[in-house]
C-alpha cells in the first residue's frame, strides 16, 4: 500500500505512535500529586494529550510551583508580592495564593479566619489604607447599611 514519510499508511498515519494510557494508571499518577508535565514524560508522550485525558475525567491539571534562579524575589517581574486590583484593593501574595491585603490584616488582628458574612470595613473609604486602625469587622448587613447613604446620594448626582 502507500507509504506516508517511510511508514504503512494506517488512517491518519499516527497510530502507530499513540500511546495507550489506562484511566487507573492516569487516575494513580494524578492522585500521587503528579503535574502535566511530569505524567507526560513518565508516559512518553507531549503534555497536551496527558491534559485532555485528565480533563475527561474530570480531573484537575495542576502545574508545578514555579521553582529556580527566577522563582518570587529573584523574578524580574517581582513587585514584593503586592499589586493594585483594578477596583483599587491591594492584593498581597501568601502561601495560599492571591489573598486581599485587608482581609488579611483583619485576620491577623482577629486570630481566625474571616466567618462566612464577614466583611472587612475601610473606615476612610480609602482601599488602599490598610492600617489596623483603619478597618472594622463588620457584617454584611451592617456593611450595607454604613454605605446606604453614600449610595442613595451617589445615585442621585447621575
Amino acid at each position: 500500500g502507500s507509504t506516508a514519510m517511510g511508514r504503512p499508511l494506517k488512517g491518519g498515519g499516527n497510530e502507530d505512535r499513540k500511546v495507550r494510557i489506562d484511566e487507573t494508571s492516569l487516575r494513580a499518577m494524578h492522585a500521587q500529586g503528579m503535574t502535566i508535565v511530569e505524567i507526560a514524560h513518565r508516559v512518553g508522550c507531549s503534555t497536551y494529550p496527558i491534559g485532555v485525558a485528565l480533563r475527561a475525567l474530570g480531573l484537575s491539571t495542576r502545574a508545578a510551583p514555579r521553582q529556580g534562579i527566577h522563582a518570587g524575589p529573584s523574578n524580574p517581574s517581582w513587585r514584593g508580592g503586592r499589586r493594585v486590583t483594578p477596583d483599587g484593593y491591594i492584593e498581597v501574595w501568601t502561601p495560599a495564593g492571591p489573598r486581599l491585603e485587608h482581609q488579611v490584616v483583619m485576620e491577623a488582628m482577629i486570630g481566625r479566619p474571616l466567618a462566612i458574612g464577614e466583611i472587612v470595613h475601610h473606615e476612610d473609604r480609602d482601599r488602599s489604607n490598610n492600617q489596623p486602625e483603619n478597618l472594622t469587622l463588620m457584617t454584611q448587613s451592617q456593611h450595607m447599611a454604613e454605605h446606604k447613604a453614600e449610595m442613595a446620594s451617589a445615585r442621585w448626582k447621575k
